[in-house]
């Protein structure tokens, strides 16, 4: 967690030389070793072209966590700008209308609705 506190207070700090920091950033979440919350999300918001490969790897990945899916779909969808949920539209659709049985599980099917029912 250390390591997350020191990459959010750099990010928070700067937009300076960003990219290698959300890597990190990004690769702790996948890895499990932090949690997406409402103060990473913020800082990650600044940053949405930086976050967008990110978001494709994250629902593009039937393998990634159902837990990072939902977490990206509550803290970072919604808020993104309109550009980057009208990138993300065919991820969310295929999530929407045809989710794995773990997708389907916690019902991220239906949370991929709202979020494309809020910009369609």
């Amino acid at each position: 967690m250390i390591e997350a506190e020191k990459i959010l207070n750099h990010l928070t700090l700067t937009s300076d030389n960003a990219e290698p920091h959300l890597l990190k950033l990004f690769q702790l979440l996948k890895d499990g070793k932090i949690s997406l919350t409402n103060q990473i999300a913020e800082v990650m918001l600044r940053f949405p072209t930086e976050i967008t490969p990110f978001l494709f790897d994250v629902f593009g990945n039937l393998e990634e966590s159902v837990d990072l899916k939902a977490a990206c779909l509550q803290h970072l969808v919604p808020n993104v700008p309109f550009f980057v949920k009208i990138a993300l539209e065919d991820e969310l659709q295929r999530i929407a209308n045809n989710p794995t049985e773990e997708e389907k599980g916690i019902n991220l099917d239906k949370k991929a609705h709202e979020v494309l029912n809020g910009f369609i």
